[in-house]
C-alpha cells in the first residue's frame, strides 16, 4: 500500500488513540512542544514561526502526493485531541526501512499517562509500517539519558542494537546514542515459529497473537490447528494443520509437527484441549516446545465446575456453593454442566420445577443458587515466578450463549486482588479468566475460572494486559520484570461483530498479506 492511500485512512486504535496524516493546524504547537524539548532532539536552535511554517510547506505537504516520500509525519490525538506527533522519517523505500519519531506536548510527556500513549502510539505505527506499508526494519536513536523512555522502547518490542559513545552534545556534556531496532516479523526466517490451536473462526484471538509477533522479532511465523478442514481461520495464519480430533490425538503427533515445522510456543484456545496438553507439557518442554497452560491439577480444578467451588469455599473464598441434587432451598436455580465449558446448555433463574425439568437435557448436571448482581470477568497473567503480571476486570454488558458480546473494562480493585489471590492458591500460569456477581449489597460471588484465553479478553489486552507477548517472552526465556504491566487509564467498550477480512494473493516477497481495515478488540 502506498503512503498517497495510507494517509487518506485513520488509524483507530482503543481508548479512543488514533493518529492521522499530519495536520497544518497542528504545527504552531508541535513548533513549542520541540522548542521546549531540546535537549531529546537533534534540533540545537529554537525555531520560529516561519521556519515552522516553511518546513511544512515545502516538505511535508508535497509529501501527500507522493508514493515515496521521505518521511511519513502524524498527528497523535487523544479523543480528538492533539497530544503528540511524530512517525516515520529517513524512509530508505528500497532497503524497506525507516526511523521512529515521536514527541509529545510537554505536559503529558512523563509519568504512568505517558507510558500509556506513549505504548499506543506505537502501536499504532508499527501497524501502519509493517503491514501496511510492508517495510522490513524500523530502528529508533535517543539519548542516553533518557531512562524511562529507553525503557518504554523496550516494552512495545524493540531490542538493544548497540550504542554510540559521546554522539551528542546535550545537557552541557558528552553522552551516548542508544539504538534500538525491530524487524517485521513476517520477514524473518525463524526456528521460533508459534502453533494456535483450535482456532476455528477466532479472528480477533489470531490477530491478537500477530500483535504480539510484531514486538517479538525473536519468533517466525503463526501457525494454526483445528480437526475442521474448513476453518475459516486457516485463512488468518501463515500455515494450517488440519489436525486429527482430540480423541484421535497424540502427543507424538503433535512433536513431530512441530519439529516439522519448528514450533517453539503453543496456545491452546479451547477448554476441552487443555488437559491434553496440562498432562503432557512436561513432555513437551523436553522437546522444546513451551505451552501456555496450566499443571494438570489446576486445569482440573478448573474445569470440574463443583471441585472449584468446593475448593475454593474450603480456602475461605466467597464462591458459590455447587451441588449435584436440588436438596437445597433456593427462591432461583441455575443448572449447567459440571464439565466444559460453562455456557454449554446452562439454565438460568429457574424455579426448582424448571431446574429439574432443564437438568434431563445436561450429562452432568449441577446446581447453584441464582444470585442477582452485576456479572464480571477478570482477566489475568500469571507468570513462570509466580507472579500475576496484570488484571483487568470487565463488565459483561450484554451476554449471549455464554459469550460476552457486550463488554467493558473498568477498574474493581477488590474484585482484581481476590482473583489474584485465587490464581495463586490455584497456582494458574498464562492466561485465565475468572467470572464473578456482585450484588447490589457489594458482596462478591465467584462463579467459575477458565483457564485460557476468553472469547472476549481481547478487551482487556486493549488496556494494556499484554498476555501473548508476555507468553512469547517466557517461551524465549526472558524474564518479564523488564516489561512492565501498563494499564491504559481509560476504559473501552468492545462490541463483538461479525466482520469480513480481505486475504490478498502472495505478492513477489512471498507470503499472505491481509488487508480490509483492523480487527475488533
Amino acid at each position: 500500500m502506498s503512503y498517497v492511500c495510507l494517509k487518506n485512512q485513520t488509524f483507530i486504535a482503543k481508548n479512543g488513540y488514533k493518529i492521522v496524516a499530519i495536520r497544518s493546524q497542528d504545527m504552531e504547537k508541535i513548533r513549542l512542544w520541540r522548542n521546549a524539548q531540546i535537549d531529546f532532539l537533534r534540533q540545537s536552535q529554537p525555531i520560529s514561526k516561519e521556519q515552522q511554517q516553511a518546513y511544512f510547506d515545502k516538505e511535508i505537504k508535497p509529501s501527500f502526493s507522493e508514493m515515496q516520500p521521505k518521511q511519513i509525519l502524524f498527528s497523535f490525538l487523544k479523543e480528538d485531541k492533539l497530544i503528540g506527533y511524530g512517525g516515520l522519517t529517513h524512509i530508505h523505500w528500497e532497503a524497506k526501512r525507516a526511523e521512529i519519531s515521536f514527541l509529545m506536548d510537554p505536559q503529558f510527556a512523563s509519568g504512568k499517562e505517558y507510558e500509556t500513549d506513549f505504548k499506543f502510539f506505537f502501536e499504532l505505527l508499527i501497524t501502519a509500517a509493517f503491514e501496511d506499508l510492508r517495510l522490513h526494519r524500523l530502528f529508533t536513536e535517543a539519548y542516553a539519558f533518557r531512562h524511562e523512555h529507553l525503557a518504554l522502547i523496550e516494552s512495545v518490542g524493540f531490542r538493544f542494537e548497540g550504542r554510540l559513545k559521546d554522539h551528542v552534545y546535550k545537557q552541557g556534556q558528552w553522552c551516548d546514542s542508544v539504538m534500538h531496532g525491530m524487524i517485521n516479523p513476517s520477514a524473518l526466517k525463524s526456528d521460533c515459529n508459534v502453533l494456535v490451536t483450535s482456532i476455528s473462526q477466532k479472528a480477533p484471538l489470531l490477530t491478537a497473537v500477530k500483535r504480539a509477533l510484531l514486538k517479538s522479532p525473536g519468533f517466525g511465523q503463526l501457525l494454526g490447528s483445528d480437526s475442521n478442514q474448513k476453518s475459516l481461520g486457516q485463512y488468518l495464519v501463515d500455515t494450517f494443520w488440519a489436525c486429527p480430533t482430540q480423541e484421535n490425538l497424540t502427543i507424538n503427533a503433535v512433536i513431530q509437527y512441530c519439529k516439522e515445522h519448528s514450533i517453539f510456543a503453543i496456545i491452546p484456545t479451547r477448554s476441552g484441549e487443555l488437559a491434553f496438553f496440562a498432562n503432557h507439557l512436561e513432555t513437551l518442554k523436553k522437546a522444546g516446545v513451551h505451552v501456555m497452560v496450566s499443571k494438570p491439577n489446576a486445569i482440573e480444578v478448573c474445569l470440574d465446575k463443583k471441585r472449584f467451588a468446593d475448593t475454593l469455599l474450603a480456602q475461605g473464598f466467597p464462591a458459590i456453593p455447587a451441588y449435584e441434587n436440588l436438596d437445597f432451598d433456593s427462591k432461583f436455580y441455575v443448572v449447567k454442566e459440571r464439565f466444559g465449558a460453562g455456557s454449554v446448555e446452562i439454565g438460568m433463574r429457574l424455579t426448582h420445577a424448571e431446574a429439574k425439568k432443564h437438568a434431563h437435557r445436561l450429562v452432568k448436571p449441577i446446581y447453584q443458587s441464582f444470585i442477582e448482581g452485576v456479572e464480571y470477568s477478570v482477566d489475568l497473567y500469571r507468570d513462570l515466578a509466580g507472579n500475576v503480571k496484570g488484571v483487568v476486570a470487565r463488565e459483561r454488558n450484554m451476554v449471549v450463549h455464554g459469550e460476552s458480546q457486550v463488554t467493558t473494562t473498568t477498574s474493581k480493585p477488590a474484585l482484581e486482588l481476590l482473583c489474584t489471590e485465587i490464581a495463586h492458591s490455584l497456582d494458574l500460569y498464562g492466561h485465565a479468566v475468572f467470572q464473578a456477581i456482585e450484588t447490589k449489597e457489594g458482596s462478591l460471588h465467584l462463579i467459575e475460572c477458565n483457564p485460557r484465553f476468553g472469547g472476549a479478553s481481547t478487551a482487556s489486552l486493549a488496556v494494556g494486559l499484554d498476555s501473548f507477548y508476555w507468553f512469547l517472552l517466557e517461551a524465549q526465556g526472558h524474564s518479564l520484570d523488564s516489561f512492565p504491566f501498563i494499564r491504559s487509564s481509560n476504559e473501552i467498550k468492545q462490541v463483538q461483530l461479525k466482520k469480513a477480512h480481505i486475504i490478498y494473493e502472495k505478492d513477489e516477497g512471498g507470503g499472505k498479506d491481509e488487508g480490509g481495515g483492523k480487527d475488533e478488540g
